[in-house]
Parts: C-alpha cells; sequence; structure tokens
C-alpha cells in the first residue's frame, strides 16, 4: 500500500489534493496503478474536506451548547439528509401540576403513622420501653 506522503505527491502531481472529489481522487489512484481495494482503503482514511468538517463541528456545538435553534439547512447539513421546516416550532411552556393539598395531607399521615408502627414494632422486638419485662410484670399485680 502507498504511503500518505506517495498519495499526496501524486494527487499534487495531478493538481488535486486529498479535499478533491472521491471519484477525482479514485481516476487518479487507478492511473497510478492502485488496486480497488486500497482505493477503497485511502478513500475511507482521507480527511473530510474542511468546511463541512468546520460547520458540522460549528452545528454540533450550536446543538448540544446552546439554546439556539437550527435552520434546515444546518440540519441537513448534520444529519447528511435533506430536511424542509415550513414553519418554526412552537414553543410550549410546561407547567407542573401541583399535587392536592388533601394528596400532601394523606402522604403525611401515612408516613407518620408508619413511623409509629415500625417504632413499636422496634420497641417489642428489642423488649424494650413499656414490653421491657419488669414493666410489663408491674402490669400483672
Amino acid at each position: 500500500m502507498l504511503d500518505f506522503d506517495q498519495i499526496q505527491t501524486i494527487l499534487e502531481i495531478h493538481g488535486k489534493s486529498l479535499h478533491s472529489s472521491k471519484e477525482e481522487v479514485r481516476t487518479i489512484l487507478l492511473s497510478a496503478g492502485c488496486d480497488e481495494t486500497e482505493i477503497q482503503k485511502i478513500l475511507f482514511l482521507c480527511p473530510a474536506e474542511p468546511d463541512k468538517k468546520k460547520t458540522r463541528t460549528e452545528g454540533l456545538h450550536r446543538l448540544f451548547r446552546t439554546d439556539v435553534s437550527l435552520s434546515s439547512s444546518e440540519i441537513s447539513a448534520l444529519l447528511g439528509i435533506n430536511v424542509r421546516i415550513t414553519e418554526p416550532p412552537k414553543h410550549v411552556a410546561v407547567t407542573k401540576k401541583k399535587p392536592a393539598y388533601c394528596q400532601m395531607v394523606a402522604v403525611s399521615v401515612i408516613t407518620i403513622l408508619l413511623a409509629i408502627v415500625g417504632l413499636i414494632f422496634g420497641m417489642y422486638a428489642a423488649e424494650i420501653g413499656p414490653f421491657h419485662k419488669t414493666v410489663s410484670a408491674s402490669f400483672v399485680k
């Protein structure tokens, strides 16, 4: 396989660069005697065109790092497909529904009751407080 510098030299002799179209690079490399598999590898490893790469990076920064909406041409460049947006997106304010007062009271009461039941069960299991043997013996008299 040809070295990167050799490929670049061959293309420069023909007045092209690695950023030329893939068909032009393919025809030049075929005339230079390269195999089809080598040409496919070279085209796969060729760097992308600088303008497209810069546009893609800027679009990705705008997409992920800001709240600015993208135009249809920028979306097309990022996705690699044609996208047509006829109307701007409508921004709808989303409001969360607040829980009702009775729901908050019910949850609070249930939580307190479960805590009390857990405390009483813990005291019974450990035989402390009113469940201690000496305290329960005084009730028997």
